[in-house]
Formats: C-alpha cells, sequence, structure tokens
C-alpha cells in the first residue's frame, strides 16, 4: 500500500520558531531528530526554513515548549518616578507594528521646553482591529563626539524612556478608527513645534496597517496585472 503524502494542511507552519526555542533551551539538533523520530539533516532543514514538519512529528516538542511558543509578545514600559510617587512599570501586550523616534529641535541642544530630547510613539496589535499606542518621551541625548562613553545616548538600549505623564494620557486603547484619527491629531497638533517629525505620524502608521495585512479607505492602488 503506498503511503499518503503528508498535505500543506497537514504542515506545521512555525516549525523553523519551535525549533529555535529547543535549540536555545540547550537541545541538540541530534536530540531534536530522536524526538521527533527523525534524522538530523531534517531537523537541520527544519532550523533554516527549507523544510516544514508535519504536525505529528512535532508533538512532543510542543508538549515540552508549548507554553513558550504561545507566549503572547509584549514590551515592558517605566513612569518617572518623583517625590510623591515611585516609577512604576507596565506590560502591554500585543505584537509591536510601529516603534518610532521623533526628535525635538526646539532649545538648547535640541531640548524642547520640558527638557526631553525625542518622543517615541509605540503601536501594539492585540487582536482584530483592536490596538495599544504608548507615547514615551527621553532626555538622553544625540550621539555626539563630546559624549562618547559618558553617558547613554538616545540610541542606546539602555536608554531611559518613560511614559508621557498619566497612565491614561500615555497610553490608549483603540480600535482602528480610533487609531488613525489619533495618530493624524497628533501629527497635526502643537506637539509639531516640538518634534516636527510628528508630521509624518498618520502616514508612517497608515503604512505600517497596510503591511500588516490591513484594508484601509481612500487609499488609491495600482496593482501588479495578474
Amino acid at each position: 500500500m503506498t503511503k499518503k503524502p503528508t498535505s500543506k494542511k497537514d504542515k506545521f507552519p512555525q516549525t523553523k520558531e519551535l525549533v529555535r526555542i529547543a535549540l536555545n533551551d540547550g537541545m541538540t539538533q541530534a536530540a531534536i531528530a530522536t524526538m521527533c523520530r527523525t534524522q538530523q539533516s531534517q531537523v537541520s532543514k527544519w532550523k533554516s526554513g527549507e523544510r516544514l514538519a508535519a504536525r505529528g512529528q512535532v508533538t512532543e516538542l510542543l508538549k515540552r515548549y508549548g507554553d513558550k511558543f504561545r507566549r503572547v509578545p509584549f514590551k515592558l514600559y517605566q513612569t518617572r518616578g518623583n517625590s510623591s510617587a515611585s516609577e512604576q512599570l507596565v506590560r502591554v501586550e500585543g505584537k509591536l507594528i510601529l516603534r518610532e523616534k521623533f526628535r525635538a529641535t526646539c532649545g538648547l541642544a535640541g531640548r524642547n521646553r520640558d527638557g526631553c530630547t525625542a518622543l517615541r510613539i509605540s503601536v501594539h496589535h492585540q487582536k482584530d482591529e483592536f490596538f495599544v499606542v504608548v507615547v514615551e518621551n527621553t532626555c538622553a541625548p544625540f550621539p555626539g563626539p563630546g559624549l562618547r562613553h559618558q553617558v547613554p545616548t538616545i540610541t542606546d538600549r539602555h536608554a531611559s524612556w518613560f511614559l508621557c505623564g498619566t497612565l491614561a494620557a500615555a497610553i490608549k486603547e483603540c480600535n482602528i478608527g480610533e487609531l488613525l484619527n489619533w495618530m493624524y491629531s497628533l501629527g497635526r497638533s502643537k506637539s509639531v513645534d516640538d518634534f516636527p517629525g510628528l508630521f509624518e505620524l498618520p502616514f508612517l502608521v497608515t503604512e505600517s496597517l497596510l503591511n500588516h495585512g490591513f484594508k484601509l479607505k481612500g487609499i488609491v492602488e495600482f496593482k501588479v496585472p495578474e
């Protein structure tokens, strides 16, 4: 009797990610091959993304690493502490579809009247057409010859970013229509005086949504002929 070939529907689409998690946990390709009852050469192809495993092959891997594999992506944010309140950490779940920095150009050394050097806008997609927008600022300077090896600059991962104002002001939950309206309002607000790049925020958000597969009205399209 001829063995029925595995259909595409029986393939596990996240094979590469699952193998990466197992390897990062200390498993070898040989150990993964033994667990999945296959050859090490096949695991090598899974690791590179050249081949997909059948769902039945990775059952045991999913039992061991399913919790890590299904973990919801998130980013951690912080409020700025002061004499009356300590800093607070805030965990926002959802895939990050946009994160842009907007440089301040007002005042001494590129700082605005509040002493900030840049604003950062992050957009998380949580599910369907629901999003969370996070607004932060920093006082870290931009890189320059005189700052080398002295203080963290805005391009350093360990530069300090803080939520702007209260949680209600800095973090907004919205649907796709509210997201676009708020981004347009922010990009045409007086904040542009301090952060001129904000003027392009509506365009950047629209482009990000389109790149992530969302259908938007009012877009003129020139499609490739079939």
